[in-house]
């Protein structure tokens, strides 16, 4: 929870979305309203920027969203027509729920590890759409290669989450189209986790 960036909210998204949500003290909340009417209050939360954050941004694969979701390892292989710098991965919760995350990006066929990070994360409504979940980030985004196969393993434990439905094989975001592989269990091409890779364009 500390480690979410609420200072970096709108002080609007900030009322309408995390106070609805009722996952902070009073204190906390008190604190944040501070800091919104005089910036350079203190506040238990990261005020800066990640590195890299600009310029981000998102591929969503899937055709609907569902709630109903029970959460296991998940798996997705993709691939990218253009080189890119890979952020983290947005993934699905519930309200008002906390989850476990911990994410490992894969480089095949030798399944050699990219990058990893593991965390504690809070759900929060997603704006202008109609479920909950949350950004699960690198500290440093790392570049995936045109044309070479990646893995995405996500251990996830917490309550029944949204998950997505009608998904596609191919999904195109900001010029770079994305090839999706399905994996023997749970999460797959057509339905599951991961609905968002969160990458930006490498020149």
């Amino acid at each position: 929870m500390k480690g979410i960036r609420f200072p970096l909210m709108k002080n609007e998204e900030f009322a309408s979305v995390v106070l609805d949500s009722k996952i902070l003290t009073l204190d906390e909340v008190t604190d944040m309203f501070k800091w919104f009417a005089v910036k350079g209050a203190q506040v238990g939360f990261p005020v800066s920027k990640r590195a890299g954050s600009s310029g981000l941004k998102r591929c969503f694969r899937f055709g609907s969203v569902a709630p109903g979701w029970s959460y296991d390892t998940s798996w997705l292989f993709f691939s990218v027509n253009k080189n890119i710098l890979l952020h983290g991965v947005y993934l699905f919760g519930s309200e008002g729920n906390d989850y476990s995350v911990n994410l490992t990006i894969l480089h095949l066929p030798n399944y050699a590890t990219v990058v990893s990070t593991k965390g504690t994360f809070s759900s929060l409504r997603k704006r202008s759409k109609n479920y909950w979940g949350f950004d699960v980030l690198f500290d440093s985004p790392v570049s995936i290669i045109e044309g070479d196969r990646y893995a995405i393993e996500a251990v996830i434990s917490g309550p029944d989450s949204f998950g997505g439905r009608n998904g596609n094989s191919h999904a195109e975001s900001s010029g770079v189209t994305f090839k999706f592989k399905d994996w023997t269990g749970t999460t797959g091409v057509k339905q599951g986790q991961l609905p968002e890779i969160i990458f930006s364009l490498q020149e």
